[in-house]
């Protein structure tokens, strides 16, 4: 069955999923839906829930966008025990599929900054702005320093990232640190600012 959906959004909340044998889940999660990776990762969270080891056994094998919302599935529907086999994928070849081990290893719990804190100097905007991520999650208060140089990123989406994973590390007395972002040449990037100076208040 295939699906040419340009508002796909659509149908991820359309589909009930309850109760879907593995054939089923099976069977939309290689449908082919345009524009929208969300509903690879709805589909994948189930079939974590309930077929771990056949979600894990059939990474190696899936497409990029796949692979991408397997991994996400198994972060945040599994537990560590999915952690070595999201582990293969830090060095992907696909930039979105290494963020996606990263966001991966977080929502499992892993505080293993080692083996992520490279990832800051990765070519691709996404991969840094999920170490950034991660950092807040593995490091706490520790991650301000990263945080705070992140924000003169070239990227935008880095920009936006170290805004927002600023929240509940600065108080009010640091909002000049943000500020300047309120005149950001990215309209994310001055709404991420204002966001984070209004929790401030």
């Amino acid at each position: 069955m295939e699906f040419g959906m340009p508002i796909g959004a659509l149908m991820t909340a359309s589909i009930n999923l309850a109760g879907k044998s593995f054939d089923e889940l099976m069977g939309l999660f290689f449908c082919e839906v345009i524009d929208d990776d969300d509903f690879y990762d709805v589909v994948a969270v189930e079939l974590a829930k309930g077929y771990r080891h056949a979600l894990e056994g059939m990474l190696d094998v899936l497409s990029s966008k796949r692979l991408r919302a397997g991994i996400c599935g198994l972060g945040m529907a599994s537990s560590a025990d999915s952690g070595l086999v999201i582990k293969k994928f830090l060095h992907h070849d696909d930039a979105l599929v290494v963020a996606a081990a990263i966001d991966g290893l977080r929502w499992i719990g892993s505080l293993e900054w080692p083996i992520i804190s490279s990832q800051l100097n990765h070519p691709s905007p996404y991969v840094r702005g999920a170490a950034l991520r991660y950092a807040k999650s593995a490091l706490g208060k520790g991650a301000l320093s990263l945080l705070l140089a992140s924000l003169d990123d070239e990227d935008s989406i880095v920009r936006e990232n170290a805004i927002d994973e600023l929240d509940g590390l600065i108080s009010v007395d640091n909002s000049y640190l943000v500020a300047p972002y309120l005149d950001d040449p990215a309209a994310h990037v001055r709404q991420a600012a204002q966001a984070l100076l209004d929790s401030l208040r």
